[in-house]
């Protein structure tokens, strides 16, 4: 089950929307579209066999705060194999490290923060250990 930020939902990409609905169709894949700046929420969807929990904060476009902290408590306490991946574009890392909130994989859309001209593309994708960062998605 992949738990979903609404507010991300409004603006997510096209390529992500096509891609979790390829996932749920053809994969079984589980997709809750929840506001996640209530913890109750998410709670209730969670479950044993959550395996990923995708968040935002602050939301945009509403610029909402999401307890990050308590969720990834709250996810990995109720499925431990469960990722908490943070999109924390909003915030830069100059201004919060996700990881150490609770998070396990962050990601920062270096071509907004590092130049702001679009005149080159960058991204950043920070994990809580090396084990994690080591896992590859491709077969060798």
């Amino acid at each position: 089950m992949v738990v979903l930020n609404t507010d991300k939902l409004t603006l997510l990409t096209l390529g992500t929307n096509r891609l979790l609905k390829y996932l749920k169709t053809n994969h079984g894949i589980v997709v809750h579209h929840i506001d996640t700046t209530d913890v109750q929420v998410v709670k209730a969807c969670l479950t044993p066999r959550t395996s990923m929990v995708l968040l935002e904060t602050p939301t945009n476009p509403l610029i909402k705060i999401v307890d990050l902290p308590t969720i990834a408590r709250i996810a990995h306490e109720i499925s431990p194999e469960c990722l908490v991946v943070v999109d924390n574009t909003m915030m830069s890392p100059y201004l919060m490290n996700p990881l150490q909130l609770g998070a396990d994989i962050v990601y920062e859309s270096g071509t907004k923060y590092l130049s702001g001209h679009h005149d080159l593309m960058a991204g950043v994708i920070a994990v809580k250990d090396a084990a994690l960062g080591n896992v590859s998605p491709f077969p060798e």
